[in-house]
């Protein structure tokens, strides 16, 4: 699972694939409950993220 922001949600797409295998399910970070507190940072760098990648 990766958090990304909008500039990065293309390396989380990537990363993931590459981990795994198999294209990822993209969600809005803003639209689902994850059922845990969300993460403050994108997984690339600093930015608030968007994007959930799972």
């Amino acid at each position: 699972m990766y958090v990304a922001c909008q500039e990065h949600i293309d390396h989380a797409i990537e990363a993931y694939i590459d981990k795994f295998e198999r294209s990822p399910d993209l969600y809005l970070l803003d639209r689902i409950d994850i059922g845990e507190t969300k993460p403050e940072r994108c997984h690339f760098c600093e930015r608030t993220p968007v994007y959930l990648v799972k």
